[in-house]
């Protein structure tokens, strides 16, 4: 009867830890709408008509665009590339040798 109960004391634990490691079958439903959706949604919440139209801020994209020209410029750069490659090594056949 006491391996009985201990066999079943281990199988629940093992059950239990299981469950609490597995990921959820179905995200939660405020999770599912459209991300760009709720992106815009966050972004674009207006109080009053009065207050949007004597706020109206213009973004400017230059460090998105700079950031992307610096990623641009690198990565096109042939010279560049070669002189920050890593240099090969050098390495023995493994087939060589005793044994």
């Amino acid at each position: 009867m006491r391996k009985i109960i201990v066999a079943f004391g281990l199988l629940s634990g093992i059950v239990l830890l299981l469950l609490a490691c597995s990921t959820p079958a179905s995200p939660p439903p405020s999770q599912e709408q459209d991300p760009l959706t709720a992106v815009a949604t966050a972004v674009f919440t207006p109080t009053s008509t009065a207050a949007t139209s004597e706020q109206i801020v213009e973004l400017e994209p230059t460090q998105v665009a700079a950031a992307q020209d610096a990623c641009v410029a690198c990565h096109s750069d042939k010279q560049r590339i070669t002189d920050t490659a890593k240099p090969e090594e050098d390495t023995e056949s493994e087939s060589k040798g005793v044994g």
